[in-house]
């Protein structure tokens, strides 16, 4: 079963929990082999390490907007993390983002904060990851 479904039909709020609760080691490597074609092994090397730094910021930003209840800006670091885990393949962390991003659009951004358990530590490990991919 794909976890994102079909551009052509609509997110709906119960798709939230699903995003919310997947699995976040969950990593397509056929996405970041396809990254690691287009920009060589150095390329990709360069981008992870801007991934890993970006993405540890965003959290930290999304975790303090959180604590301010600004979820305009809480919307806005999990869209920009969901689309740069997504990009090399980081599927649960994507995942988990949108479920964050969705939530604060729909207005319930605070109640899905279980999305973000975790997603520090399955950044830099799904890095990691993607880095030993490399050799």
């Amino acid at each position: 079963m794909a976890l994102l479904p079909p551009a052509a039909e609509p997110l709906g709020p119960q798709d939230l929990q699903r995003y919310a609760s997947a699995p976040l080691d969950d990593i397509d490597y056929e996405v970041f082999y396809e990254v690691v074609l287009q920009l060589g092994a150095e390329g990709t090397r360069a981008l992870l390490g801007t991934l890993g730094e970006d993405g540890q910021a965003r959290l930290d930003r999304l975790s303090a907007a959180a604590s301010a209840s600004d979820w305009a800006a809480v919307g806005k670091e999990a869209h920009a993390l969901k689309s740069g885990a997504g990009t090399f393949g980081l599927r649960g962390v994507s995942a988990r983002a949108l479920a964050l991003e969705m939530a604060c659009r729909a207005g319930v951004g605070w109640e899905q904060l279980g999305a973000v358990e975790g997603l520090s530590g399955a950044l830099a490990q799904g890095v990691d990851a993607l880095r030993g991919r490399l050799g």
